[in-house]
């Protein structure tokens, strides 16, 4: 299989983990208690990125996204939180993360219709699938509920159909997806 289809089936194996892109409305400015949060809720992410630790990627996710697609699947959302973390271990003995990386400086700040602060945040993936490295760039979206931020990233129609399902607020947003190209 390619490098190319080896980062497909990843990216559909850990679907909730990964990017997502869209304009909107100029947001408010965060402030400096959530501008920090938001800088270790990105350093956690991006080391757990790094060293597969599926379940610290799952951590970050929004935290309406797994209970909404476990009850469209008829499954208990612990059950799920236990597959998604053997999709992606499996997932991951096929593919090696060469680098992870957030361009926080660059992140576009948006606003929901509600007030709301959501970020996108420029991203780029490496991974190396034993027959060449391709590279992804996408924006992930830094999402602020309760006072945490969470990441999700969606490249994929079905991600994005996740993401509003659980958070119809998005609905009216454009989403787009991902650039992938092999890379020496």
């Amino acid at each position: 299989m390619s490098s190319l289809g080896v980062w497909r089936r990843l990216m559909l194996a850990a679907p909730l983990g990964f990017a997502l892109m869209w304009g909107s409305a100029q947001a408010r400015e965060i402030t400096a208690a959530e501008r920090v949060d938001l800088n270790k809720a990105v350093e956690v992410f991006a080391a757990a990125m790094r060293a597969g630790d599926m379940q610290a990627i799952i951590d970050a996710i929004p935290p309406r996204i797994l209970p909404s697609v476990a009850k469209s699947h008829g499954i208990d959302p612990a059950a799920l939180r236990l597959q998604m973390i053997e999709q992606f271990s499996q997932a991951m003995k096929a593919v090696k993360i060469v680098s992870f990386k957030f361009d926080l400086s660059s992140a576009k700040f948006r606003e929901l219709p509600g007030g709301a602060p959501y970020a996108l945040i420029p991203t780029e993936t490496v991974v190396d699938a034993g027959q060449g490295k391709v590279q992804v760039s996408s924006d992930t979206l830094a999402l602020l509920e309760d006072g945490h931020w969470y990441l999700a990233r969606v490249e994929q129609p079905g991600q994005v159909q996740m993401l509003t399902q659980a958070y119809p607020e998005f609905a009216s947003v454009t989403f787009g997806g991902a650039t992938t190209k092999v890379v020496p």
